[in-house]
């Protein structure tokens, strides 16, 4: 009974949240295409919206320097008529040379032994035709050996104001996870954003970008997604590629503010400007086919000469549905949370970061899953963001039960082009 008020109450919502974007877009976008006008360099708010995933380094102008100036944001750039396209990849190897006893995958250790992996190898093409209709499709080599589809979406951003995506790329949510992997202060992204967020989903996203007030909100509808198997392994990307199958619907909304200036794609200062600020904050209502869900983010990112701090909470309220359309996830109603600390300096090529998370996969149970893990890293950036080289320690402490070894330290090199 009270997942089918829980469904009832996301439909409800979703409904009303869409009909609230239509209300408040419509006058909108009969000012803007009177005054249409091409998107500006430079975007307020801590995150590039359009972003090929942004793990690709392309930004919302398509061709926004990601390392340094006169980088074309690409390995070549082709021009024919009306459009203008750009290749793009990133490469990143890590080596890992000391890992716990207990070390496991499945329980979201990076490294299992010390040995080499590639964490990511990815490859695309992103570009925008007529000045006003960006789009990206990229692929990721796959543990298997195979390759799967990143990104596919175009954007429509004729209207100043209003701009509207189309296809799979990252719900917009958790600010770690809508960062890119190649635009972190540590050489990975937190565990938090991993296991509780949503990344890339199928659907449709409306945006405004208030760059005179640094005031940018997202509102989207995704196909629902579903958990894999632990909670350690996260959620599904891009379930609904050939269509939706199993799930029902999720709505996705985010906003955020940068008063003071513009953040950058990085979370490191890389640029040393003064004093800025920004938060944000964002949910969603989830109903796949096994699960329905409730998530809620807070965070807030400050940045000045070099230094950054930056904090994040996020939440997960789940609930199985009566019918699963596959195996259920959960045997009855969970809540998670989670909350993440992070500082670091940069000083000419050097950068230092560290952070804390404090994870809790069941608030109403304490046991040895709920964790706290210290991460610390140092790196060498030869060209800015584009190639550098990392050296992280990972240190999991359980904060109830029995302790488990599972500390892992490794090195990792970042080609991103």
């Amino acid at each position: 009974m009270y997942a089918t008020r829980l469904s009832d109450g996301i439909h409800r919502t979703s409904i009303m949240l869409t009909a609230f974007a239509a209300l408040v877009v419509s006058p909108i976008v009969a000012f803007a295409a009177t005054t249409a006008a091409s998107l500006p360099d430079a975007v307020s708010g801590a995150v590039a919206p359009f972003a090929p995933d942004q793990d690709g380094g392309i930004g919302e102008t398509a061709f926004r320097a990601p390392g340094y100036r006169g980088y074309r944001g690409g390995m070549a750039v082709i021009r024919r008529g009306e459009l203008e396209a750009s290749l793009y990849g990133q490469l990143q190897t890590r080596g890992t040379f000391f890992t716990g006893d207990d070390n496991l995958a499945l329980r979201g250790d990076l490294a299992e032994r010390p040995g080499f992996a590639v964490p990511r190898a990815r490859f695309g093409v992103a570009g925008q035709l007529a000045d006003h209709v960006l789009f990206a499709i990229g692929t990721d080599i796959t543990q298997a050996g195979g390759a799967r589809v990143n990104d596919a979406w175009l954007t429509y951003t004729r209207f100043r104001y209003l701009h509207m995506s189309f296809g799979a790329r990252k719900l917009p949510f958790s600010r770690s996870a809508m960062t890119s992997s190649s635009d972190q202060a540590l050489a990975e992204r937190s565990r938090a954003s991993a296991w509780i967020a949503p990344y890339r989903q199928v659907g449709v996203t409306m945006a405004g970008r208030y760059e005179d007030i640094g005031l940018d909100w997202d509102l989207g509808l995704y196909n629902g997604f579903t958990r894999h198997g632990t909670f350690y392994e996260g959620y599904r990307e891009n379930d609904g590629l050939s269509g939706n199958r199993l799930n029902g619907l999720s709505t996705a909304g985010r906003v955020a503010w940068a008063p003071i200036g513009a953040m950058g794609e990085a979370t490191a200062d890389m640029e040393h400007k003064p004093l800025r600020v920004a938060v944000g904050l964002s949910g969603i209502l989830n109903d796949g086919g096994t699960v329905r869900s409730k998530h809620m983010g807070v965070d807030a990112i400050l940045k000045v000469r070099g230094l950054h701090l930056l904090v994040e909470a996020l939440s997960e309220q789940a609930e199985p549905v009566d019918e699963p359309t596959e195996a259920a996830t959960i045997p009855a109603s969970t809540e998670r949370r989670a909350l993440v600390v992070e500082a670091g300096y940069v000083v000419d090529r050097l950068s230092f970061a560290a952070r804390v998370e404090l994870l809790d996969p069941n608030v109403d149970v304490d046991d040895h899953d709920d964790e706290m893990i210290v991460s610390v890293a140092l790196g060498y950036h030869f060209i800015r963001n584009l190639l550098r080289v990392q050296l992280q320690m990972d240190h999991r402490e359980e904060r109830y039960g029995p302790a488990i070894d599972n500390d892992t330290a490794f090195a990792q090199i970042q080609l991103r082009l």
